[in-house]
């Protein structure tokens, strides 16, 4: 029924490279054939601190998202990412404390966006009839009288964005995000966006060592009833599990960074390893992704010589 099913069901999409388990460069990736891409990419990945003081460890992560439909008359409709943090299980040798990875600001959809309004007219007519003359039971016939009342509204159609927390034991873990199309336009959802995380977390206490930690990234997309179905059938076997490998995160590595047309490299030279918490002010990681402030961080960093002007997350 689904020629897309290359991998094993049940199998992760993307895992760890065997020769370094470290902050992979894709996060997701869809099969080679499939019709509805999906590719998540690292654009940037700083560990630092929040101010020059070095007292409070933090870590900024950047993801690059690209949805794209190859099927003719298909769009992707709606989009649901998370993006949790967990300690690192897979820490060779363990760790002995935890990393306590929590998330401080987010972008985009701080605030719920909405953009490309559209109106739409309607106009609804309500009739009334009835029919006047002796009862039935004397004659036959009558005089048929009706009116109709006509009404018109306009309601609004918007591609909207937005996102919450994932909240445990009092505790900011993740981020969920979540956008749809224009549902009179269908143009579908934006194919191309960016998501960024502040973390803060915990350094040993004894020697003021890092700590590695991990995030786990996974995705739903609404495409139409066949391709919902058929990754209905996936999540069914792997048990509800995200479809990609836990990503961990080792704060003693350099800068990371990637993208194509340098994006990565343009939002580092934005970036004050020593002073990140700047970025958790009032739109200060929305002001990093746009800084132009054309798109309030839908459109986070267009490559240079790209139109400004491009629609945003729909």
């Amino acid at each position: 029924m689904n020629p897309d099913f290359e991998d094993t069901l049940g199998a992760f999409k993307t895992p760890n490279p065997k020769s370094n388990r470290l902050q992979r460069r894709f996060i997701h990736l869809s099969s080679e054939k499939s019709r509805f891409r999906k590719t998540v990419e690292t654009v940037l990945v700083v560990h630092g601190w929040e101010t020059e003081a070095k007292k409070q460890p933090m870590s900024l992560i950047v993801l690059s998202v690209r949805l794209n439909c190859h099927a003719a008359n298909f769009r992707i409709q709606s989009a649901r990412m998370w993006f949790a943090f967990y300690e690192d299980d897979k820490a060779s040798p363990p760790n002995t404390e935890e990393a306590a990875p929590e998330v401080v600001t987010f972008a985009p959809f701080v605030e719920q966006k909405i953009t490309n309004v559209t109106p739409e007219v309607r106009e609804v007519t309500n009739a009334f009839g009835g029919k006047l003359g002796p009862p039935e039971t004397f004659m036959s016939g009558g005089v048929e009288a009706s009116r109709a009342v006509k009404s018109g509204y306009t309601r609004q159609h918007f591609d909207r964005g937005t996102a919450d927390c994932l909240v445990r034991d009092d505790r900011v873990y993740g981020v969920n995000w979540f956008c749809e199309q224009n549902k009179l336009t269908k143009y579908g959802v934006n194919p191309h966006f960016h998501v960024a995380v502040l973390l803060k977390r915990e350094h040993t206490k004894a020697d003021n060592k890092a700590i590695s930690f991990s995030g786990v990234f996974d995705m739903r997309i609404e495409a139409g009833l066949i391709h919902d179905f058929n990754n209905g059938i996936r999540r069914a076997f792997r048990l509800g599990k995200p479809e990609d490998e836990a990503i961990y995160y080792d704060p003693n590595q350099s800068a990371q960074t990637g993208g194509f047309e340098g994006v990565g490299q343009e939002l580092k030279a934005n970036v004050e390893e020593n002073n990140l918490g700047k970025l958790a002010g009032k739109g200060g990681l929305s002001r990093l992704l746009d800084p132009k402030q054309i798109l309030s961080g839908l459109e986070p960093m267009a490559p240079s010589g790209a139109d400004a002007a491009q629609v945003a997350c729909k």
